[in-house]
């Protein structure tokens, strides 16, 4: 009887992870498309990388198939033993009638200089992962530096940006635009708090430029950067969407497996023992 409620409640633990693991995987839709009131990608953004930080990206895509990525900026950065980078690039699938879409490609590289690939996920402009508060930089966190350049956005859209109250702004990017009575931009951005202690982060950015020519900020939140440098590389370079992926997916059933061939070896250790 023990051995029979060991094996119905371990089979329940395996069906649960299995599904947990598979869900884990699941990814926002990515906006865009010509369809008016949806978002579209915006190739408007500051070519601000080093050459250092160039060899970097290039060293770490060089095995890397499915997609291609254009360094657009380095929007943070990390020292561990080694350092991670955080890249925003353009990403393009390799397949015919690829729809680029914005990434931020994660790299770590080792005390040796080896670089590799360690996190890929795409921003979608329409559902931008974003906190309710900045968090304040501690030692070992991800950095955000401000860059000298500035990005080639609309002069309304900057206007309305240099207008903001409590954080001042530095576009980096435009991740989308939305056609409406007017445009709305979603617009990534270095913030820097007016504070005793001023803060650096990402911020997320939504301005709405009217036909009078008139723009005015709509939305700011600060970036969840945690959650586009943590996700795993993904496989598929074309935009999911929001289902759990089929090609991880699977990890679920593996850890099934494992735990249940688990349980089927202690039962028959159970059943020569108590044969003895």
């Amino acid at each position: 009887m023990r051995i029979r409620k060991l094996v119905t409640a371990v089979t329940s633990l395996c069906m649960a992870l299995g599904c947990i693991a598979g869900a884990a995987y699941a990814e926002p839709t990515l906006g865009g498309g010509d369809a008016t009131g949806g978002w579209e990608f915006s190739d408007i953004a500051a070519q601000n990388v080093s050459e250092d930080e160039q060899a970097v990206l290039n060293k770490a895509l060089e095995e890397f198939d499915g997609a291609s990525y254009e360094a657009v900026d380095v929007i943070a950065s990390q020292v561990v033993a080694g350092k991670n980078y955080a890249f925003l690039c353009k990403g393009l699938a390799v397949t015919p009638d690829a729809v680029p879409y914005w990434a931020i490609v994660t790299v770590y590289k080792d005390v040796a200089g080896d670089a590799t690939v360690s996190n890929i996920a795409k921003i979608d402009p329409a559902d931008v992962n974003t906190k309710e508060n900045a968090d304040e930089v501690e030692s070992g966190s991800w950095y955000s530096v401000e860059k000298e350049n500035a990005a080639e956005v609309p002069e309304s859209v900057k206007n309305a940006l240099d207008m903001n109250i409590g954080v001042t702004l530095s576009p980096i990017a435009v991740l989308g635009t939305q056609v409406v009575a007017g445009t709305n931009y979603c617009v990534l951005c270095y913030g820097t708090t007016v504070t005793a202690e001023p803060v650096t982060g990402l911020y997320e950015v939504d301005v709405y430029a009217g036909l009078d020519g008139n723009a005015e900020i709509t939305d700011i939140a600060p970036l969840d950067l945690a959650s586009y440098v943590q996700r795993p590389v993904e496989d598929d370079p074309e935009p999911t969407t929001g289902e759990v992926t089929g090609d991880l997916a699977p990890a679920g059933l593996l850890i099934a497996m494992m735990l249940a061939s688990c349980v089927a070896l202690a039962t028959t250790c159970s059943l020569r023992k108590k044969n003895r």
